[in-house]
């Protein structure tokens, strides 16, 4: 039996936004352009009938034509271009588009016109339905919608500009100079898709004329079931040389992909290879004595219809399974359950349907084993066993597993229980999550990115300008901290242990149970505070001008600030913050009229919970103990002109935190003022790189 391995998934790095921008508005002209082919007939048909000296109705013929050929033919050309892939059906049906029209401007004769225009109109609905596929294609799912707008508008455009623009230009210059405008136009159209338009691989094999519908092909679905794996070197799954499970790995998987088009044999119920040809069921270790080698299969609970045997048998003949003969008829003793079915075993309802029937045909049945019954029923899970409940082996081992379950944990370390699908096993990984306090934004789709921002800041203010680069490829959530932007002043003082839980809880609250932290400034040490309480849930770091405990310059300027802010001095504390925070350069180049702007501003939009952002850091701030334990891909971010956190700090942070990354900005302390883009793509392309 030979068997089929699926090719390695390719990684399709993002677009850039401007050549996907680009390609949508290609994709809007190329809608606009079939539009304007179509709408701009009528406007021509006074001219053509006096060039053809033919009455206005019978010109009229030329719009029918063409509503016929589009509601005929269009789906034959759609099944016909099934097998190109979308891009070069698009540029296929635009060739054809600007050959029709050109036929058109030269026609020597009314039946030739319509003849082209007959030809055009088999573009007209597949290209529309193409463009707008493949823009769909290309944006992320949150942005479908706004995809699908503008490529429309392309043909409501052709509605109200492109057939007035064509009737003009034939009352100016002709009816033959309107074709040739608009083949002109396609011709643009097609050089614009063929430079810009670049579906990912991902979408175009998922066409309709792509794998699936090649003959032959198996199209891969998604069910709920387990899967065996063959060992390197192992039999494979129809390899019936020696005991097959030996070399059989026992996968136990949800939703995992099941291959729609493998048959699944009806083999013999007792053959050791028949779980692998099924491919479904649920696995489990197998119940074997002590002393006896691994063996493929076991007793799995039957999945018929409870209460009623539905094998249909002969009248007077045994049955295959437990030897009886029917004398009932068609169905086995009128109805009643197999006697196996009579003691249901853990998690079972009573009255399940017995081994063998028409309906278990290809499910995995239990092998025998010698001196062995071939369905063994088993007590009930209990959440506190009884050893009155169970007897012999199975009652030792339950409750050995129960005892390991309830182990009470060491005494230097606290008891916490994760939250696990299908677990709630006592573990030591991260603390219990707090219910947040923090008000928050959710944008974009993908996986997360969770942002820490600095003191004295906001989402808003720190992450602002970058969010829609980080909103278009990743599901970004935003926390305030207390006292800023959309959360209220804390009452008591801040630690850093509750504001990292703060955050991370407030993440898996917005559905992400993994996600990478993005730590600006004060959210640098709070990010890797987060990641070292809560390992499990972090995946990557990028640290932007960052520290991790701060220095005597640090402290002092920290200090000048909070005075400043105590005294109620806003004009000097904006004077000050802007002097340490902007670069030498960023500063020169600001005028004076807008540097006044700016400092108001500054005064005016200080946050009530400053204070509190500036205890935490002067006084409880030192995360040098975490580093070395930080196990996940981190990018270390320096500002190289900053004079509050200096580059002293970024570089401390990249030498002591395991196989960091580092890069430089050539910025002061606020790149999302001075280099907002370039910011931008360092984020955007580490995360890429650290989940592919």
């Amino acid at each position: 039996m030979t068997t089929r391995t699926a090719p390695p998934a390719t990684v399709i790095p993002c677009p850039p936004a401007w050549r996907r921008s680009a390609a949508l508005a290609v994709l809007t002209a190329c809608v606009f352009v079939v539009g304007t082919a179509e709408w701009v007939m009528v406007g021509l048909l006074p001219q053509l009938s006096a060039d053809w000296h033919r009455p206005l109705p019978a010109v009229a013929s030329l719009v029918t034509w063409y509503a016929l050929v589009v509601t005929v033919a269009g789906p034959l050309v759609t099944v016909g271009t099934l097998r190109l892939a979308r891009r070069r059906a698009l540029l296929v049906l635009v060739g054809v588009c600007i050959v029709g029209n050109l036929a058109a401007a030269l026609a020597g004769s009314f039946n030739a016109l319509v003849t082209a225009r007959m030809l055009t109109a088999l573009t007209h609905s597949t290209a529309f339905a193409t463009a707008m596929v493949i823009a769909v294609g290309m944006v992320p799912t949150a942005r479908r919608g706004s995809t699908v707008a503008m490529v429309t508008a392309g043909w409501n455009l052709a509605t109200v500009l492109g057939a007035p623009l064509g009737t003009w230009i034939g009352d100016q210059y002709g009816w033959r100079a309107t074709f040739v405008t608009i083949a002109a136009l396609a011709a643009l159209v097609l050089c614009g898709v063929a430079a810009l338009v670049r579906p990912p691989a991902a979408h175009e094999a998922a066409r309709p004329g792509g794998e699936a519908a090649r003959p032959g092909a198996r199209p891969l679905v998604r069910g709920r079931g387990a899967g065996a794996a063959p060992a390197p070197g192992g039999p494979g799954p129809g390899d019936h040389r020696g005991r097959a499970g030996r070399a059989v790995h026992r996968i136990h998987l949800h939703r995992a992909p099941v291959a729609a088009g493998q048959r699944l044999h009806p083999v013999r119920r007792h053959h050791p290879a028949r779980p692998l040809r099924a491919g479904c069921g649920r696995w489990q270790p197998p119940r074997r004595p002590p002393g006896r080698p691994h063996a493929l299969g076991r007793a799995v609970r039957p999945a018929g219809r409870p209460g009623r045997c539905t094998r249909r048998v002969q009248r007077d003949q045994p049955d295959p399974v437990d030897g009886r003969r029917h004398r009932a008829g068609p169905r086995c003793d009128r109805g009643r359950p197999h006697p196996a079915a009579a003691s249901p075993g853990p998690g079972r309802r009573p009255g399940r349907t017995h081994p063998g029937h028409r309906d278990q045909r290809f499910r995995i049945q239990p092998r025998r084993r010698r001196g062995l019954p071939a369905w063994r029923p088993r007590p009930h899970r209990r959440p506190h066993p009884d050893r009155s409940a169970l007897d012999g082996r199975s009652a030792r081992r339950r409750l050995r597993a129960h005892r390991r379950r309830n182990r009470p944990p060491p005494p230097h370390q606290p008891a916490v229980i994760t939250h696990c699908r299908n677990s709630r096993r006592r573990t030591n990984m991260s603390p219990a999550l707090p219910t947040s306090r923090l008000g928050r934004i959710v944008r974009g789709t993908g996986p997360g990115l969770l942002l820490a921002h600095g003191a004295g800041g906001g989402i808003d203010a720190n992450y602002g300008p970058i969010m829609n680069a980080l909103t278009a490829h990743h599901t970004v959530i935003g926390p305030d901290y207390p006292g800023t932007g959309r959360t209220e002043r804390a009452e008591a003082p801040l630690t850093l242990n509750g504001l990292a839980d703060d955050l991370v809880a407030t993440a898996v609250e917005e559905g992400q149970e993994t996600f990478a932290i993005a730590g600006y400034s004060l959210g640098s040490p709070v990010a890797i505070r987060a990641a070292t309480r809560h390992p499990d849930r972090v995946t990557a770091l990028v640290l932007t001008a960052g520290f991790a405990h701060p220095n005597p310059r640090f402290l002092l300027a920290a200090k000048l600030w909070r005075d400043l802010l105590s005294a109620g001095n806003m004009e000097q504390l904006a004077a000050f913050v802007s002097l340490i925070g902007l670069s030498a350069p960023a500063l020169d180049a600001i005028d004076q009229d807008a540097l006044d702007t700016a400092l108001k501003t500054t005064a005016a939009t200080v946050p009530p919970g400053t204070p509190e952002h500036l205890d935490l850091l002067i006084d409880h701030v030192d995360v040098r103990a975490d580093l070395p334990a930080l196990s996940v891909p981190t990018l270390v971010i320096s500002t190289t002109l900053d004079q509050l956190v200096t580059p002293h700090h970024h570089r401390q942070l990249a030498e002591a935190i395991p196989e960091a990354r580092y890069a430089e900005i050539a910025t002061g302390h606020l790149p999302f003022v001075e280099q907002p883009e370039q910011w931008a793509t360092l984020i955007c392309a580490f995360l890429h790189d650290s989940h592919t």
